[in-house]
């Protein structure tokens, strides 16, 4: 693999991390408003 290629992986990992931590955030905070 090319160091395009890891980083284009790297960052859709990054994306999907922060969108599931995002939704349990709201989740904890009772706001269902944020999901979707």
């Amino acid at each position: 693999m090319d160091r395009a290629s890891v980083g284009f992986v790297r960052a859709v990992e990054d994306r999907r991390r922060t969108k599931s931590t995002v939704a349990k955030k709201a989740r904890q905070e009772g706001g269902r408003r944020w999901e979707g």
